[in-house]
Parts: structure tokens; sequence; C-alpha cells
């Protein structure tokens, strides 16, 4: 009989310690409950509708306990403002995490405000265990913005021939995150020469070098 205490016998000692560990945190990593139980943290938009009619994206953030596989998530509008598109299918939700759903929905009008009903139906539970209440509805109330314009401003005095420092001012109350790319007319853009990322409003420094009676434009993309 071999002596636990001999190299042999205490790797095999290790590997079962190890084998018990790596089986105990998996089982652990999922956590069983009877029922969808999410918790809605946060809507916004994550692409805007901009006319009437158009598909835009809403991102709705939950929170989760438990563990399920095979979600569908459907918007319900509660209004004649918005209307639902395709359902959004996710493989599986891990337990004590945070994560974001995208549903799309097209706007029949803007600058309204529209409450949204949010069923979440999950096929199995930890283990792909079955649940005794697969669904759940959940309420967001929903601002359409007006169609997403922005405004820009220049500010600071540029002198023809020689290198200057002006600011430009852009204000996009609506928008998030975006990309502004300068461009010059009879002027040259000596910096930024890349597109400069803002988040709805931004003061942003522009070396410019006038030829001619000139000017600045802005593009915005969101």
């Amino acid at each position: 009989m071999r002596n636990a205490h001999s190299p042999i016998g205490a790797l095999l000692l290790a590997l079962i310690a190890l084998y018990t560990a790596v089986s105990s945190t998996a089982s652990a990593a999922e956590v069983a409950c009877p029922s969808v139980q999410l918790t809605l943290l946060n809507t916004q938009w994550s692409s805007l509708p901009t006319y009437n009619g158009s598909p835009a994206t809403l991102d709705l953030t939950f929170y989760s306990a438990c563990t399920y596989y095979a979600v569908t998530f459907t918007a319900e509008p509660m209004c004649p403002y918005l209307a639902a598109g395709q359902p959004t299918f996710l493989q599986s939700i891990p337990a004590n995490g945070i994560f974001t759903v995208p549903l799309q929905l097209y706007a029949k009008a803007l600058n309204v405000t529209c409450p949204i009903e949010v069923l979440v139906s999950a096929q199995y539970g930890a283990g792909y265990s079955s649940l005794s209440t697969p669904t759940a509805t959940y309420v967001a109330t929903v601002y359409v913005p007006p169609y997403p314009t922005f405004s820009a401003s220049i500010s600071g005095s540029a002198y023809l021939g020689v290198p200057s420092l002006v600011y430009l001012a852009v204000e996009d109350p609506y928008g998030f995150p975006a990309q502004v790319s300068i461009s010059g007319q009879s002027l040259a853009v000596l910096s930024p020469l890349a597109p400069v990322q803002i988040n709805k409003t931004a003061e942003i420094p522009v070396l410019v070098l006038p030829l001619l009676h000139s000017g600045l434009a802005a593009d915005l993309n969101n």
C-alpha cells in the first residue's frame, strides 16, 4: 500500500483537492431562483430616432442575482408614439452581474414621452432547471427627443498667415458619445487632424492658419 506521504500520494491528494475546489467554484457560479427576478437599473438611447417612423435602439441595464438561460426581452409600448421591433434574445444571464440589453423601437413621433412594458421570458434557470414563474414584466418611461440637431460657436482671434488658436464650442444636448470632424474654408486646420470624441458638450481648441477670408466647418456624427 502506498504511503500518502510519498511524492505520488501527495500529488494525488493535491489533484483531488484541486478538482474539488474547481467543482465547488463552478457550482457557486450559478445561482438558482424559482422565477425571473431582475432589477431594472437604467434606460438610455444608444441610437436616437431622427424622423417619424425611423428605427432607434434603447439600451436597458439590468442587475441579475440569479442564473438564467435562453432569455427573451420583448418591448410593448403603452402609447401610440412608439412601435416595437424584433425581440432581443440572450443565450444566458450570469448571476450577480449587471448587463445591458438593446431593444429596437420605431418612433412614430418626436419630442414625446411614452411608458414601455418590457416582458422578460426565461426558458431555464440555473443548471437548465425549470422555473415556476418564467416571465416578468418591467415598466420604463422613455422620452423621445426632438430631431438631434447640434449647435457650434467659435471664440478667439485668428490673423491672416499666422497660426492662431481658437475655440470651437459644440453642444449636442440629445446626443450621446459622438465624433466632431473639423475642416477649414480657405483656412488650414493644423490641429486636431482626427475626429474629436465628445459627449453632449465640448470646447475644442483648434489651431488654424488663415489663408484668405475664411471660416471653420464642423460635422457631427452620432
